[in-house]
């Protein structure tokens, strides 16, 4: 593996504290089909405004009625506001499926070919499972993680990372450099590196990783055993 194989949710331990700037969603109009148990509301059916931030997805129904969902750690999944488990069924093309236990059901379908049409008719977002590491203290951990990347204007804007218990937002500034956004704490700036398909930067003294190649993502999380 090159330099490093590791990762630790120890991003949690890379404490600063300071207050976290507004970011700006990435919002969308669209349809939404709200459905219980196979049966369709009308009511709420129709026109939409779906909003993403970091992972955290927003929906506001033309009845008036609203859901924040929070991601869980596990890939496409959420509670709402309530509580209830959300599972995002289905995040390709035009549409987003989101299912709650219970039966209710809501089929997003983006006016413009994604949820991320407001940044412009190319924008478009890519996710997959990675290996992800970093190294504390001259010791190796290692996570399974989801990526998603956001391409705006033909190039790579920004990048999300999700682990066990921590988001990390990147924001691609140069040829070397990096925004730094962990949950709860104050946005930063790295240096980074690719080689071979894999990413690095160092942030307080530790060297995090991740893979983009898909191919190499698989076999490494395969022989890491995640």
């Amino acid at each position: 593996m090159n330099t490093i194989r590791t990762l630790s949710v120890v991003l949690v331990a890379v404490a600063v504290v300071g207050t976290i700037p507004t970011a700006l969603a990435d919002t969308a109009s669209a349809s939404c089909e709200v459905r219980k148990d196979g049966n369709k509301w009308q009511g709420a059916s129709g026109p939409c405004s779906f909003s993403q931030r970091q992972g955290y997805v927003n929906l506001d129904l033309r009845n008036g009625d609203s859901y924040s969902l929070t991601p869980t750690g596990a890939a496409n999944h959420f509670k709402d506001q309530r509580g209830n488990k959300v599972v995002r069924t289905q995040a390709a093309g035009d549409q987003h499926v989101y299912t709650w236990e219970g039966g209710k059901k809501i089929t997003v379908t983006f006016e413009s070919g994604g949820q991320t049409a407001a940044a412009g008719s190319d924008a478009r977002e890519d996710s997959y499972e990675s290996a992800c590491g970093v190294f504390v203290e001259g010791k190796p951990y290692n996570y399974r993680c989801r990526v998603t990347d956001y391409y705006e204007g033909g190039h790579k804007a920004r990048t999300t990372l999700v682990f066990p218990d921590q988001t990390l937002q990147l924001t691609w500034k140069s040829a070397d450099r990096v925004g730094l956004q962990f949950e709860g704490m104050v946005p930063k700036e790295a240096r980074y590196s690719n080689s071979e398909g894999e990413t690095n930067f160092v942030f307080e003294d530790k060297t995090y990783f991740y893979f983009t190649d898909k191919d190499r993502a698989r076999m490494e999380l395969k022989s890491m055993g995640l």
